[in-house]
């Protein structure tokens, strides 16, 4: 059984580059090593940047009648198509059947794929209102100040004309 990388996608603003095992086509190790006796590994890629895997199992004798990867058929020895990582953990089976009786092995693999950290905006922006100031991210003290949502929209409302809202202004209008 072997196991590579398949697909990377493009590194976002702020995110280290991307390591050695993360480059398309390069092996990805699990454990335990492979017997085939044992039917559970585990392996985790070292990027979030990677989004495909390809199995490639190979029959261990002439009986063996068909090898599926997620259900999908490969030839014995051939890479399957990739098979995309979901944020956290996915399960990859690999069905082999043997003989005119249709005996059937199931081999899993489990690979965690870490989840995106970097969940900071770039930049924001409205046309034609200023309604949002951009403030870099305080690292030492991550949670925001709390701003109530009258003193967010209070600029936005007078820019706009609307002289009076219900929840902001006390439910009275203006000369009521």
């Amino acid at each position: 059984l072997e196991v590579r990388v398949a697909g990377t996608l493009l590194p976002l603003l702020g995110d280290p580059p991307l390591p050695p095992s993360a480059v398309p086509y390069a092996s990805l190790s699990y454990s335990p090593a492979f017997r085939n006796v044992t039917r559970f590994y585990t392996a985790a890629v070292s990027s979030t940047a990677v989004e495909y895997l390809s199995v490639n199992a190979t029959a261990a004798s002439s009986a063996i009648t068909s090898i599926t990867v997620n259900g999908v058929g490969v030839a014995s020895g051939a890479f399957s198509g990739g098979v995309r990582l979901a944020f956290g953990t996915t399960a990859i089976s690999v069905v082999v059947t043997a003989g005119h009786y249709e005996i059937q092995n199931t081999y899993t693999l489990h690979v965690f794929r870490p989840v995106h950290t970097n969940s900071y905006l770039a930049n924001f922006a409205i046309i034609g209102h200023d309604l949002i100031k951009f403030q870099e991210p305080d690292m030492e003290n991550p949670l925001p100040k709390p701003i109530g949502p009258c003193e967010l929209y209070a600029e936005f409302r007078k820019s706009m004309g609307i002289l009076y809202h219900p929840f902001c202004d006390g439910g009275k209008a203006p000369g009521a």
